[in-house]
């Protein structure tokens, strides 16, 4: 029984260690700017919507990193690096699933007549676990240096706060 106990908590403690929670660095070798959050919308039934998150950052001259993913509000963006004269940002782009055509329905007081209808098809939500456990205003960048690349050790991920969001805009 001691020992069933035993092996049971040595899982649990070899399994938390895992997760990418633990993972997270104090001090990359890039610094984050003022990030912030520009939200979205096309006004129509038919537009989309999204955001789009910019993430200013500096990265000391000697250092090459790779950014993997962004986890931002329960969606895992892939980053895009823009280099400017000045300035260095990750920009990540979420657009909401483009709604398809309602199909036509037969709307009858005389329920027989209604009998070819199809019912609506239910978004599939799907029940992977997001890894982190994030407020709104927070996000974590996976990225990957050379010496890691080299080392073949997995990403490591750094935790930004106090992302501003922006005022929305219509398209």
């Amino acid at each position: 029984m001691k020992k069933t106990i035993f092996i049971a908590l040595h899982m649990v403690f070899v399994l938390s260690a895992c997760s990418p929670q633990q993972r997270i660095t104090k001090n990359p070798p890039f610094a984050v700017e003022a990030a912030s959050c520009n939200l979205f919308g096309s006004g129509s039934e038919e537009g989309r919507s999204g955001f789009i998150l910019r993430i200013p950052i500096v990265i000391s001259s000697n250092t090459s990193i790779e950014f993997k993913e962004v986890y931002f509000r329960g969606h895992v963006l892939i980053p895009e690096l823009h280099e400017n004269l000045e300035k260095k940002e990750l920009i990540c782009e979420y657009r909401e699933p483009k709604v398809t055509a309602k199909p036509d329905m037969i709307m009858h007081a005389d329920p027989k007549k209604e009998v070819g209808n199809q019912p609506p098809n239910l978004i599939n939500i799907k029940d992977e676990k997001f890894p982190f456990e994030l407020d709104k205003s927070e996000a974590v960048i996976s990225y990957v240096t050379d010496s890691e690349k080299q080392e073949k050790t997995g990403p490591k991920y750094y935790k930004i706060s106090d992302i501003k969001d922006k005022v929305s805009g219509m398209y």
